[in-house]
């Protein structure tokens, strides 16, 4: 897992994705990698419990992250899938801790992602050295 180049979209998501991916995988970086893990994400933010004002007092945060494993030396796409995470939390009134809250939610599903995508892949590549 070693030699797997994480390449994640844009954005911070994205980033702590791929940071979280990498870590996982034990990234070797002064070596070549042997496979490119392309990602693609869809992300809702939804407003639930909302009060007398219409104010939402609890958000939902549902990413999709779908994912293709590729063998650099011939191109071929060896692996794909798809993983679901979702993530609640309360809704606050201050606005520093309404941005506190919303990073942390995406810190949070980044690592609950990178935990799924990590144990998909090494599951399809244990079963490709096992045979």
């Amino acid at each position: 897992m070693a030699h797997i180049q994480v390449v994640a979209p844009k954005g911070r998501l994205g980033y702590l994705l791929s940071e979280n991916l990498d870590d996982d995988f034990g990234r070797a970086r002064g070596e070549a990698p042997l496979y490119r893990l392309d990602m693609e994400l869809s992300e809702v933010r939804q407003a639930h419990g909302l009060n007398a004002n219409d104010v939402a007092q609890r958000y939902e945060f549902d990413l999709r992250v779908g994912y293709t494993l590729t063998e650099i030396a011939t191109g071929k796409a060896v692996h794909a899938g798809t993983i679901f995470s979702n993530i609640s939390y309360d809704s606050v009134t201050q606005p520093y801790a309404g941005i506190a809250a919303a990073e942390d939610v995406q810190n949070r599903l980044a690592a609950d992602a990178a935990q799924k995508v990590s144990l998909q892949v090494s599951a399809w590549l244990a079963g490709q050295h096992a045979g």
